[in-house]
């Protein structure tokens, strides 16, 4: 199995967060995830997506400050499907569907460029939670950033889909 190895000390907190409410099961509850569980730094570096129609589309439902200020503009309540154009590279909504559908983290590292901004870079995490039910789906998605300059570089556009996230 892969392991999931954010570079940020950032995204490794947010991961060992979903890691314990995961208690032993395959991915964690969304009743179980609450912010007040997060540290306080990194609550402005979070974004929750609603799922839709399995990932068919995703809706941004909450947009921490510090990426709003990182790319610019509130996106709060918009969908990924129409927001897609002007917002994210195509290869990280990619990562979003496979978390959402194969039920498991994702990885991915890239720039800010479709903002005109190649000089920021950022590693992003997302992780899926449960919705409840006798046949549970991915409702939402935890997603957390971690943004750096150019000059503090990490290795660059990639990606990474795990199927084990300890």
């Amino acid at each position: 199995m892969s392991s999931l190895v954010p570079s940020s000390e950032r995204l490794n907190r947010i991961l060992a967060l979903w890691n314990d409410l995961r208690a032993g099961m395959e991915i964690p509850l969304r009743s179980t995830f609450s912010p007040l569980d997060v540290p306080p730094k990194d609550l402005p570096h979070l974004i929750l997506l609603d799922v839709f129609n399995a990932g068919a589309d995703f809706r941004y439902r909450l947009v921490g400050t510090g990426v709003v200020s990182f790319v610019g503009h509130e996106f709060t309540g918009l969908s990924i499907s129409k927001y897609q154009d002007m917002h994210e590279e195509p290869e990280m909504i990619d990562q979003y569907v496979v978390s959402a559908r194969d039920r498991r983290p994702t990885l991915y590292s890239g720039s800010l460029k479709r903002f005109d901004k190649e000089h920021v870079l950022y590693e992003r995490l997302a992780l899926p939670l449960l919705g409840e039910g006798d046949a549970p789906e991915v409702t939402q998605i935890l997603a957390a950033f971690e943004f750096r300059y150019a000059s503090r570089e990490f290795d660059g556009d990639r990606s990474t889909a795990v199927s084990d996230a300890r």
